[in-house]
């Protein structure tokens, strides 16, 4: 099922009615196609994926919003996790959504960006492109630079800064 902005708010506000009105808010940091849908970059995404790690309450609500909606169990999933940036920083995020019961982030453009460069899957191009002018890095060096600051571990890659470059024309802004 494909999932628009205005389907995704509404996943959201039924998890939202659907968690215990004891608990404190719960906040869900997302990233991927859904936030791309919410920002108005991509018409729409399958899933919606998170890179916090979600609460029992969380997952039991959308487990039931997944029963009343007929949706795949895991359209809200925290699959992202293993890409979360080690210069990942909360206070960079924007609330995407919120009531008394939920809050949900968004990660920063940039840090969606990294993510998708090192997920580098042949549907993350597209994506990469739109998202170019968005990240606002000001050069394929900087970008390879905040790269390995955010994912330290990886083996340096001596074309990555070419591949950048094709992004950032292909997308139109070099």
């Amino acid at each position: 099922m494909e999932l628009d902005a205005t389907a995704i708010r509404a996943l959201f506000d039924e998890l939202a009615e659907r968690l215990p009105q004891s608990i404190s808010p719960q906040v869900v940091v997302i990233t991927g196609g859904a936030l791309l849908a919410l920002r108005g970059i991509r018409s729409a995404t399958t899933d919606i994926d998170s890179i916090s790690r979600l609460s029992l309450e969380v997952r039991e609500a959308a487990m039931k919003v997944a029963r009343l909606r007929d949706l795949d169990p895991s359209w809200l999933n925290n699959k992202a996790q293993s890409f979360t940036p080690a210069t990942f920083d909360l206070a960079t995020c924007e609330i995407q959504f919120a009531t008394n019961q939920l809050v949900v982030l968004g990660v920063s453009m940039r840090d969606l960006f990294l993510m998708k460069l090192h997920a580098a899957r042949d549907r993350d191009l597209e994506d990469l492109e739109q998202l170019w002018a968005y990240a606002a890095f000001g050069s394929a060096e900087e970008t390879v630079r905040a790269y390995y600051l955010a994912y330290p571990e990886e083996m340096v890659d001596e074309y990555l800064a070419d591949f950048v470059r094709m992004i950032a024309k292909r997308s139109g802004y070099l």
